[in-house]
């Protein structure tokens, strides 16, 4: 009797064990199918990379040679950590298929790519890889990728470089402002001084804001370190529009301050911050003034509108149920309804790739390598002629206006207003 005790004992265990293992079998099998669209994803989003590879060369070389844009290789390290991050809540489908959708993507990041290959614009060629690698997300992912990666996509936008040296009427736009604001906190603490463009003059210096307070750095790179927390929080598309806003505010106000504390300090004490280390380190700190007043301010909104974080954050609050989810609806049904299955959901996509991409990528590699070699930038030689302008190369007197002081400007080459300037200085009535 003990001994059929033991052996039903030990049928028990193998049925518990065996049904350990085929749960476990289970879960393996699950996660291999969840992987598997997750691999076809990676893969795909490295083909658009090297099929843009080119293009994203020419537009990182262009960046890196500007000097308020050198922050973007941290755009791109944040972006991937929070694509990372976000990886494990998406629904990644087990059943391809090829909607009007994603034709529709398909074809505006071909015609980007046509435009980026035939002008030699690198501009259009980033805005082709963002549409292909956006494209692939909705291929592969479907709505639940879509949903999970929108915030860090339009983070991964901020690498886009405003078009049509817009950048340099926004270098000039702020420096007018902060020199106007500073002059009038100058007025206030009743200190003598003159304002002649983007200069602030005393008895003693002039102050030139273009290399006292370069703006555009503060500007650029505060509201991409302000977009990345409200993205990471999960911030609606409103609240982040608002923070952007305040951010800008809270930059001008900082840009402001700094010249004037440029002024004072030289005027009052004496104290030189316009050059060398105290320079850098009144810059560093005007920056995280700037950061954590756009922080405060965020919470103090939330404090006074106690629905502002419900209503405009990312989660599923009755205003996304009632509003946001019937639109979403009605583009889906006329997007998502018609679509292919099986093999022509792969077939299509494949042809697209074979027929446009490749051949593009082959004339943009093309373009590069076998095209005709940039002239030389003689800098140098204009540098040292540059040297030779006298003060007398103008007249001293032009209807009545007279030349009262001379001098040159060597820049980095990176600077917006050219590497190097002569200086004329007129004074007079009109």
């Amino acid at each position: 009797m003990a001994g059929n005790n033991d052996v039903g004992f030990d049928q028990q265990i193998s049925s518990a064990e065996l049904n350990r293992i085929s749960t476990v079998y289970g879960m393996v099998e699950q996660l291999n199918e969840s992987l598997q669209p997750r691999k076809l994803w990676l893969c795909g989003i490295v083909a658009v990379l090297l099929i843009h590879s080119t293009l994203l060369w020419r537009y990182g070389h262009w960046m890196w040679s500007r000097e308020h844009y050198q922050y973007f290789p941290l755009i791109l390290v944040a972006g991937c950590w929070l694509i990372w991050k976000r990886l494990p809540g998406v629904n990644w489908p087990r059943v391809q298929s090829f909607s009007t959708r994603h034709a529709l993507y398909f074809l505006f990041s071909i015609m980007l790519l046509v435009l980026a290959v035939f002008t030699g614009s690198h501009w259009f060629g980033l805005l082709s890889c963002l549409a292909g690698l956006w494209t692939t997300t909705w291929y592969f992912g479907g709505r639940s990728a879509a949903s999970q990666f929108r915030g860090p996509f339009l983070f991964l936008c901020l690498l886009i470089p405003l078009p049509v040296n817009l950048d340099l009427q926004c270098v000039i736009g702020l420096q007018q402002m902060a020199s106007w604001l500073a002059s009038g906190l100058l007025d206030l603490f009743q200190l003598r001084h003159s304002i002649s463009g983007v200069a602030i003059r005393t008895g003693q210096k002039a102050f030139m804001v273009e290399e006292a307070c370069s703006g555009v750095h503060s500007l650029f790179s505060a509201v991409s370190a302000i977009t990345f927390l409200c993205i990471f929080r999960r911030y609606g598309i409103l609240r982040i529009l608002l923070m952007l806003l305040v951010t800008v505010l809270w930059v001008l106000a900082a840009n402001a301050l700094r010249v004037f504390l440029l002024v004072y300090s030289d005027l009052r004490w004496n104290l030189p911050l316009d050059a060398g280390w105290p320079h850098d380190l009144l810059g560093i700190f005007t920056y995280l003034i700037v950061i954590l007043l756009s922080l405060s301010t965020d919470q103090l909104l939330q404090f006074i509108f106690p629905m502002f974080a419900g209503v405009l954050s990312d989660t599923q609050s009755e205003f996304q149920q009632k509003v946001i989810r019937p639109i979403g609806k009605f583009f889906t049904g006329l997007f998502d309804d018609r679509y292919l299955g099986g093999r022509a959901a792969v077939i299509v996509p494949v042809v697209l790739v074979l027929l446009a991409y490749v051949p593009l990528s082959g004339m943009a590699i093309a373009s590069q390598f076998l095209g005709k070699s940039e002239p030389v930038h003689t800098s140098e030689a204009f540098t040292a002629s540059l040297q030779q302008i006298q003060e007398t190369a103008l007249p001293e007197d032009v209807a009545g206006w007279k030349r009262m002081a001379f001098e040159t400007v060597s820049r980095d080459r990176s600077d917006p207003f050219g590497t190097n300037s002569a200086i004329w200085e007129y004074r007079g009535r009109g």
